[in-house]
């Protein structure tokens, strides 16, 4: 999916919260992550002062969801990651590339850095009319790290199911 062809109804490109690390409690919505780093998504982490860092990391996005999107079933779009990730929503995971656990790392595919990440994220676990966080786990293991590409956000499923009738 082409970000010039993709009419997000989310944006959720631009400042990220961001830790170096690895901790399950960054999942959660209620976490505390003013003190985190500020970085650009999608951009590479190296690019933004994390030089030669290989490992794990984390980012946060926290958002206001609309009213309109009441019952609405979305598709979180995290663009291309180098390398693996676990996505989050309201602490809740929708989504990996690769198996990421803190005693193994099954990575699989070693071209994982170059799919689009595409998660479904039910209407049950967004808040409409609240705050909603997104969280991302991402392992990178050499080279460049971290969310790189977009496009960044949420698109209602039908749209997005829609878009992939048409474009294929």
């Amino acid at each position: 999916m082409d970000e010039s062809e993709t009419q997000l109804d989310v944006d959720l490109r631009g400042v990220w919260q961001f830790a170096l690390g690895d901790n399950s409690r960054w999942k959660n919505d209620e976490l505390e992550d003013e003190e985190w780093e500020k970085v650009m998504v999608p951009y590479f982490w190296e690019a933004q002062g994390f030089y030669n860092y290989d490992g794990y990391a984390w980012y946060r996005k926290t958002f206001f969801l609309p009213e309109d999107y009441r019952n609405e079933d979305m598709i979180l779009l995290l663009g291309k990651i180098d390398d693996y990730d676990q996505a989050f929503v309201n602490g809740v995971k929708v989504g990996s590339t690769g198996y990421l656990s803190n005693d193994q790392i099954n990575l699989g595919d070693d071209a994982a850095y170059q799919q689009t990440r595409n998660y479904p994220v039910s209407s049950n676990l967004l808040k409409p009319g609240e705050f909603n966080t997104i969280a991302v786990r991402v392992y990178d293991k050499y080279v460049d790290g971290g969310i790189y590409d977009g496009p960044i956000g949420l698109i209602r499923q039908v749209r997005y199911t829609r878009f992939w009738r048409i474009s294929n």
